[in-house]
């Protein structure tokens, strides 16, 4: 752990003025920078003094913001570089502070480049991604029918040349991939990344395709580690939020193939593989194990061949089968590590040795032993032990990060984290 933190923020502002194009670079008293999971908009609110701005807000006709944010590592260090560039895209709102208070604030809030194609609609016929596509084509075709989309640009990968033909039969592969109704240009987007078992988010401006990760208990290393107690200790505190009841029900994805007119559909995991229901037996029998439950997805007409509509099942089953637990890190001493944490990326939390040596040698008091010493719910601190008895089961997936950054006071990083459970394939493996 660094003794000494030099977190430092700067906003710079492109704004459209009574006609005339104005660029500034102001400190900010605070921003909140909140990254979601890819299915929304990651946004971020900044607080700015009125007087350091150097146009009347009344008057501004557009907006665009760049937001740094990270630890230099010196007081004289620079914080606008593209290493701690952490967010750009268009104001949605702008709150003017009262002109009569002594230190009138003005409050900017904006989401990432997503928003233009969120708020997009509908999509031309001629942008439709099409079966003969790649995946990479249907989406710059998509991107291209955005007239606010300038500048936003495919990242490059393997990813971008999977052929979209296979989805279907032979027959249907020169026909356009139908669309959910009234859809936007970002739900195409993630429709036909949907349809590949592929996500898609955005980098800055960038967009970004990659495999699910929600619930992939990979041995990868963590992204960033939080500790508990001791010299090392940067946790301020973790308390149990909410549980998830129905994450472990397998999935069954129904489609309909227009060529032949026939139902297709397929599961994940097999039944095999689920644990299968109990129910107490009655007066009249009928008790004993039942099938196991399955949640069935209606997917129309976007795949028909039975592979690809498994994989698509599976992605969605690796989407939602997490632990029970879901908990809020508190860490009051964030470094770049924590700040660029992103929705996917795995994270640790620990003991401090000593107290994990104590855990390990108190039994079935070491629960009792944490609620005391760290003062955690009890959720928590079961948790706690079962990391420290075992550390392959410390890593966390971390669901939403939100960096607060105050001119003033203590500068925190937020996460919201899901203890994660072996999918399938790792179970099997081991």
């Amino acid at each position: 752990m660094t003794d000494v933190f030099y977190p430092r923020a700067l906003v710079q502002l492109h704004a459209r003025v009574l006609g005339q194009d104005v660029t500034t670079s102001i400190e900010p008293h605070r921003v909140s920078l909140t990254r979601r999971p890819h299915n929304q908009a990651d946004e971020v609110e900044v607080e700015i003094h009125g007087t350091a701005l150097p146009f009347e807000p009344r008057h501004i006709e557009d907006l665009w913001l760049g937001v740094f944010l990270g630890d230099p590592r010196s007081m004289s260090g620079r914080v606008d570089t593209d290493r701690f560039l952490r967010f750009v895209g268009y104001a949605d709102d702008m709150e003017p502070g009262n002109p009569a208070a002594e230190a009138p604030r003005v409050k900017i809030t904006a989401r990432d480049r997503s928003a233009q194609l969120r708020d997009f609609k509908p999509l031309p016929v001629a942008a439709q991604p099409r079966y003969g596509d790649m995946l990479g084509q249907a989406i710059e075709r998509i991107l291209a029918a955005v007239p606010s989309a300038v500048g936003m640009e495919l990242r490059s990968s393997e990813h971008a040349s999977i052929p979209l033909a296979p989805l279907v039969s032979a027959r249907a592969r020169a026909g356009r991939i139908p669309l959910p109704n009234d859809c936007t240009a970002w739900q195409a987007i993630e429709h036909v990344c949907g349809l590949c078992a592929r996500e898609v988010t955005i980098d800055l401006e960038d967009v970004v395709i990659q495999v699910p990760t929600a619930a992939r208990s990979s041995p990868s290393e963590a992204a960033a580690n939080f500790v508990f107690g001791g010299v090392r200790g940067n946790l301020l505190e973790a308390k149990r939020k909410k549980k998830f009841q129905r994450n472990r029900n397998g999935v069954r994805v129904v489609s309909f193939d227009p060529a032949t007119r026939r139902r297709v559909e397929a599961v994940y995991p097999p039944d095999g593989q689920l644990p299968r229901r109990h129910r107490a037996r009655g007066r009249r029998g009928g008790g004993g194990a039942q099938p196991p439950e399955r949640d069935i997805f209606a997917l129309g007409d976007g795949i028909t061949s039975h592979d690809q509509l498994e994989e698509y099942a599976r992605r969605i089953y690796l989407e939602r089968s997490r632990q029970e637990v879901e908990v809020e890190i508190e860490c009051p001493f964030p470094t770049d590590q924590h700040i660029g944490l992103r929705n996917g990326d795995r994270v640790s939390i620990e003991i401090e040795p000593g107290l994990a040596d104590d855990i390990r040698g108190s039994g079935t008091g070491a629960v009792a032993l944490l609620e005391r010493r760290l003062g955690v719910d009890r959720e928590v601190a079961q948790i706690l032990v079962r990391s420290a008895r075992e550390p392959t089961t410390n890593l966390f997936y971390a669901k939403t990060i939100t960096t607060e950054f105050s001119a003033t006071e203590k500068t925190v990083v937020k996460i919201d984290a899901i203890n994660l459970i072996l999918a399938i394939d790792d179970r099997q493996a081991a």
